[in-house]
């Protein structure tokens, strides 16, 4: 099961997952996250992993396709929380030397703030 909350704020789409991000639920997180992504054009995405419980390389690969995304459009992917859970998925498959992991949602807001 995978629960997915966004906020938009400032310019960006922060999207913050409970749950598992998997072959099960990656449709979900595609219609949930990246049709958004799509349909809006968001330059700025920060993806909250904190409460991520189990994720696989289709979700490792979904975070990915939104990196691509978001950087077609000119713009800034972050992800934060990566907790102990999921650390050793993260860690080992390459999607941080993409995506930046940073420590949270609102050094993520100041980052992107930053670089404007």
């Amino acid at each position: 099961m995978l629960s997915i909350k966004t906020k938009y704020q400032n310019g960006i789409l922060f999207v913050r997952l409970k749950g598992e991000l998997d072959q099960k639920t990656k449709d979900k997180f595609q219609k949930n996250v990246t049709d958004v992504v799509k349909r809006t054009g968001i330059t700025n995405l920060v993806i909250n992993l904190n409460n991520v419980t189990k994720i696989d390389l289709e979700g490792i690969s979904e975070l990915f396709s939104n990196y691509r995304l978001v950087n077609r459009y000119k713009g800034n992917s972050f992800i934060c929380g990566i907790n102990e859970r999921i650390s050793a998925n993260i860690k080992n498959s390459s999607i941080l030397s993409f995506i930046p992991e940073i420590n949270n949602e609102e050094n993520a807001m100041r980052v992107i703030k930053w670089m404007k």
